[in-house]
């Protein structure tokens, strides 16, 4: 249970730090660059420069592997990703959802 509460404050904390801070531009697209570290149902976890972040997929996101369409299932932990995200305020808090994940695998 701590984990959990741990993990959500961190997830937060780690948005916040991509939030726009002019309201004018809440639209506008955050781009990210990082190495997976999870991958799941709903989305991603990435690891960035400025800390890991966890970013929600939807069926509108464009997601390529190696520069092939791809689905999310095919993406894998260690692989180096670009994502062009957006804030997105939920009742749960600021989301970031990707518009385009663009992964590479090393191999």
């Amino acid at each position: 249970m701590t984990r959990n509460i741990l993990a959500v404050l961190l997830t937060l904390i780690a948005v916040a730090l991509f939030v726009p801070v002019n309201t004018a531009n809440a639209a506008d697209p955050i781009e990210l660059d990082g190495v997976i570290t999870a991958v799941g149902e709903r989305g991603i976890a990435l690891h960035t420069r400025r800390g890991d972040v966890r970013i929600l997929v939807t069926e509108r996101t464009r997601i390529s592997l190696n520069g092939e369409p791809a689905r999310l299932g095919s993406l894998q932990p260690r692989d180096r990703a670009h994502v062009v995200a957006e804030v997105v305020r939920t009742r749960q808090g600021p989301r970031l959802v990707a518009h385009s994940i663009r992964a590479v695998r090393r191999g």
